[in-house]
């Protein structure tokens, strides 16, 4: 009878040593065919084997599920699945692998006197000693169909995969990435670790290798706290310009955004980023993010600074008259910047209803009628103080408590008092005059003229003044 040290082992057409066994039947070496054409073996790396210095010498085998007591204790194992009629599945020192239908396994594990079978098809079992000491044993395994993040208890030496999917794996362990194509087999070697992690979408079968006699489990990695804040963006960033911006704050992550327009620190209260924030004047913008984890980032500043065309009055001469509009008007909103500490904003008393605004020369207060709000860039100002900071770009906007009943000679940086008129000097970049939610007139200085942009057609008259 021949015997296993009487025959060659069986080699590649590249001379190298490929998977095999001894069968008895031929005897002869045969080699370990798997699944699609894989190799399902321990010892392979990339399709290569060091298989023969995992050759073993037979000391039990068997043909039956069940738990099977072995005559002496045993390092190798051999399971021939190949004409089995269904997957078959065995455990060995707690350590649970799967052999599908048309495979063959061969692996080596520390010593064991028991191996338990389960299938319902035609397999055989051989187990018996290595006649080389491994240099890496199977220690754990598990079988899944999605990402895994897996941390072992002990050092561990290389991890199998076969990939019974359809799409591509990827093993990654120490910042190194393998791929493991569909059906096949891959087992690899690495220094020293206890982490890696794998990207699947299929089904796929897993198990890790390790030094004899070293006991190891796996578990699953503990997610690391996310102690890291967003980095929130603005797109423009902060510069000058010569029209109106839309800028958008964007963070690295997901996160939730508050920002300010009046350069003051935001808080969680502040207004919550969701589109591009339109910028029509000079704008100092705060903002900072918070993650889903918590972590705020710092508050960051972005100025945009503005030069648009504007309409300038020279505080000795130029005044700007609304005509009657034909409708009751609510609000009266401006953009501007004044530039000296006496003169009128607006002036409406040679109308019916009366309403009027000026900076008083000797105190430098905004003075206002008995019948309206003001605010500026957004925010209410009482009477009597210095609502509008000179040589700085604001947003005035007045709400008639009443409204202006056909408000008509609305004089814009003058009194309306023929004899006694009295100018604010600055820029003019925008009017618009509102009845509720409905804009009634626009005046855009932008385009050079004084005509009503709302196409309403209730266009202004211009006295003086200089665009630019």
């Amino acid at each position: 009878m021949t015997t296993y040290n009487q025959k060659k082992l069986l080699q590649d057409v590249e001379g190298q040593i490929i998977p095999q066994y001894w069968d008895d039947t031929l005897g002869d070496y045969a080699p370990l065919t798997g699944r699609a054409g894989a190799l399902l073996v321990t010892g392979i790396s990339n399709g290569s084997s060091s298989l023969s210095g995992n050759l073993f010498t037979i000391k039990d085998a068997w043909t039956v599920s069940g738990t099977h007591n072995l005559l002496t204790s045993c390092d190798t194992l051999l399971i021939d699945n190949t004409n089995g009629a269904a997957d078959l599945s065995f455990t060995v020192n707690d350590i649970t692998l799967t052999v599908m239908q048309g495979e063959q396994f061969f692996g080596n594990f520390d010593g064991f006197t028991s191996v338990s079978i389960t299938s319902t098809g035609a397999f055989f079992v051989k187990a018996g000693v290595a006649k080389a000491l491994p240099t890496a044993v199977i220690k754990a395994a598990f079988i899944s169909n999605e990402n895994a993040a897996k941390t072992a208890s002990a050092t561990a030496m290389g991890v199998g995969i076969v990939n019974d999917s359809t799409e591509e794996i990827k093993l990654t362990v120490g910042g190194v990435t393998i791929s493991v194509a569909s059906g096949n087999a891959n087992e690899n070697f690495f220094d020293n670790f206890t982490e890696f992690t794998l990207s699947a979408t299929g089904d796929y079968r897993c198990y890790i290798l390790g030094a004899l006699g070293v006991a190891i489990t796996l578990t699953d990695t503990e997610a690391q706290p996310d102690i890291t804040p967003p980095i929130v963006n603005a797109e423009p960033s902060a510069g000058t310009f010569s029209a109106a911006q839309e800028v958008t704050l964007m963070a690295n992550e997901t996160a939730t955004i508050f920002y300010t327009t009046d350069g003051s620190d935001p808080t969680t209260a502040s207004a919550v980023y969701s589109e591009p924030i339109h910028v029509t004047a000079t704008t100092t913008l705060m903002y900072f993010g918070k993650d889903t984890a918590g972590n705020s980032s710092a508050v960051q500043s972005s100025t945009y600074t503005l030069n648009l065309p504007a309409l300038s009055m020279n505080g000795a001469t130029d005044w700007l008259l609304i005509p009657t509009i034909p409708i009751i008007v609510t609000d009266l909103e401006m953009r501007i910047n004044v530039e000296n500490n006496g003169g009128y904003y607006y002036d409406t008393r040679e109308n019916a209803t009366s309403s009027y605004m000026f900076r008083d020369a000797a105190s430098g207060k905004d003075q206002r009628g008995p019948n309206e709000d003001v605010y500026v860039d957004g925010v209410m100002k009482a009477n009597s103080i210095h609502a509008v900071n000179n040589g700085v770009e604001r947003t005035l906007k007045v709400h008639f408590w009443t409204g202006l009943t056909s408000p008509g000679n609305m004089h814009i940086f003058c009194r309306s008092t023929v004899d006694a008129r009295t100018f604010m000097k600055g820029k003019i970049y925008d009017i618009k005059l509102y009845n509720g939610a409905n804009v009634v007139a626009h005046y855009d200085m932008s385009t050079g003229t004084v005509k009503d942009q709302s196409g309403n057609d209730n266009h202004a008259t211009l006295n003086g003044g200089t665009f630019g």
